[in-house]
C-alpha cells in the first residue's frame, strides 16, 4: 500500500509496481488519516507485516512564515508503547521502542534547535494489562528494572 497526500500520484507509482500495489491517501499530520490508511491496508492486505514511515514534515519554515521563529518548542507526550503485539498498530517491541527512542532525541538534538525539550511519557510502565497501549509508554518496566529504551535514552543523552 502507498500512502500519500498526493494519491494519484501514489496511484501512478502503485500501477508501475508488479503485483497487487494499490494507494490510499494519507496525510501523515492528521491522526485520522494515518488510522485510515493502516485500516486500508489491514482490509486489503489481511493485515500489516511492515510500516515504512517515510513522511517529512518541515516545522521550522511555518513558524517562520508566522513570526513564531524565535519560540522555543517542548515535544511532550513522547514515547513508544510496547504493549502487546498484535493488540494495537501502535505496538512495538521493546528492543524497537530503544531503537526508536535513540533515534527520536538524537534527531531532536541535532536537526531541531527550536525543539528545547524532549518530553517521555512515562518513566515507568503504569498499567498490568498487556493490552493496553497507553500503560506502556515507559522506559522503566513496573518493577523498575530498565527496558533496553532506557539505556538507549541515557546513551542519546550522553552524546
Amino acid at each position: 500500500m502507498l500512502a500519500d497526500v498526493d494519491v494519484e500520484g501514489a496511484e501512478r507509482a502503485a500501477s508501475e509496481l508488479d503485483g497487487d500495489a494499490r494507494a490510499v491517501r494519507c496525510d501523515v499530520t492528521v491522526a485520522a488519516e494515518v488510522v485510515g490508511a493502516v485500516e486500508a491496508t489491514a482490509a486489503a492486505f489481511g493485515g500489516l507485516d511492515v510500516l515504512v514511515n517515510n513522511a517529512g514534515v518541515e516545522i521550522s519554515k511555518p513558524m517562520v512564515e508566522h513570526g513564531d521563529e524565535a519560540v522555543d518548542l517542548w515535544i511532550t507526550e513522547f514515547g513508544f508503547t510496547t504493549c502487546a503485539p498484535g493488540s494495537s498498530f501502535w505496538c512495538v517491541s521493546e528492543a524497537e521502542q530503544a531503537e526508536y527512542t535513540e533515534a527520536a532525541y538524537r534527531i531532536a538534538r541535532e536537526r531541531w534547535p527550536f525543539v528545547k525539550a524532549v518530553i517521555n511519557s512515562n518513566l515507568r510502565t503504569k498499567g498490568t494489562t498487556p493490552e493496553d497501549r497507553e500503560a506502556h509508554f515507559g522506559l522503566l518496566r513496573r518493577d523498575f528494572t530498565p527496558k533496553p529504551a532506557y539505556e538507549a535514552f541515557e546513551r542519546a543523552l550522553s552524546r
